[in-house]
């Protein structure tokens, strides 16, 4: 039994123990589908190589709301800036409502020193947690949406502070159609060689999957990543 513990332990921090880069966070925010909500956010960043990385999330705020993302990117590096590609799967499970989102998405973008913007398209699929995925009667199916996502610092990336912003229909735990899109303002500050403290503002559509609220709600996220090495 205790093999057996040790083992699905070690199952559960693999993820962690891998990662180069660890970030947590708190969150707290309001809207108008439950009011006042907090939570905590957890990121994981893997640069398998310097042409490949990988990115893998989880968000749980109350009352009772999960979201996991899971990205691979390529990454092409170019005389000024990068090209990168990404393939994402995404779920937010709503236990308080019994329902569950799933999205795939594909981009392309180009990072640069001071300016990011991707595009690109996804697929969404709703239903309920108890609903019968043999059956398409108990579910809904999105095909197509365009993903898009600007993004500005107003510093180098490798600065030791940065302020940035931007506008786009997903960010890592929420994902959105096109036509309701996420403003976010951001920043960072290195406290040490290899922690930098985290804070993140997002102004983003509320309701049910959002699908018809054109109210926008607020997101504020605060904490610290640690990048394990030299």
């Amino acid at each position: 039994m205790k093999n057996h513990l040790l083992l699905a332990l070690l199952l559960l921090a693999a993820p962690v123990l891998s990662a180069q880069e660890v970030s947590v966070q708190g969150v707290v925010g309001q809207n108008n589908a439950y009011g006042w909500f907090g939570g905590a956010a957890v990121g994981l960043h893997y640069p398998v190589t310097r042409a490949f990385e990988a990115d893998a999330g989880v968000e749980a705020t109350s009352p009772g709301v999960c979201s996991f993302t899971v990205t691979v990117r390529p990454v092409f590096t170019l005389p000024y800036g990068s090209l990168f590609l990404e393939g994402t799967f995404h779920s937010e499970v709503y236990a308080c409502y019994r329902n569950v989102l799933f999205v795939s998405a594909a981009s392309v973008g180009y990072r640069m020193p001071y300016l990011t913007a991707q595009l690109g398209v996804s697929t969404r699929i709703l239903g309920g947690l108890e609903k019968r995925w043999s059956s398409t009667d108990d579910y809904v199916v999105e095909p197509f949406d365009v993903l898009y996502r600007v993004a500005f610092q107003v510093r180098p990336p490798e600065s030791r502070w940065n302020l940035g912003g931007g506008v786009g229909n997903f960010t890592r735990f929420h994902y959105e159609r096109s036509m309701q899109p996420i403003f976010f303002l951001d920043g960072t500050a290195d406290v040490g060689h290899n922690l930098r403290v985290l804070a993140e503002l997002d102004l983003r559509p509320t309701g049910m999957y959002h699908l018809t609220a054109y109210w926008y709600g607020f997101s504020l996220y605060a904490g610290v990543a640690y990048r394990f090495g030299k």
